[in-house]
C-alpha cells in the first residue's frame, strides 16, 4: 500500500500541477503589485476616494487568497 503512494508521487501527472500551481502564485502577486502600483500613482493624483479605497484593499490582499486563485487556475 505505501509503495503505491510513492508511485503515485514519482509520475509526471502529479508533478506538473504542483508546478502550474507554483507559477501561476508567482503570476498572480507579480499583476498584484503591478496594478497596485498604477493604481497608486491614479489615486496620488486624484481627490476621489474611491481609489484610495481599491489601493488600500488591494494591498491587504491576503497571501491565502492568492494561493487559491492559483491553485484554481
Amino acid at each position: 500500500m505505501n509503495g503505491e503512494i510513492f508511485k503515485e508521487f514519482s509520475q509526471p501527472h502529479f508533478y506538473i500541477p504542483v508546478f502550474a500551481a507554483i507559477v501561476s502564485y508567482f503570476v498572480v502577486l507579480f499583476l498584484k503589485n503591478i496594478v497596485l502600483e498604477r493604481f497608486r500613482k491614479v489615486a496620488k493624483a486624484t481627490s476621489i476616494k474611491i481609489d484610495d479605497i481599491t489601493v488600500e484593499a488591494l494591498h491587504q490582499t491576503k497571501q491565502i487568497f492568492i494561493i487559491s486563485v492559483a491553485a484554481y487556475v
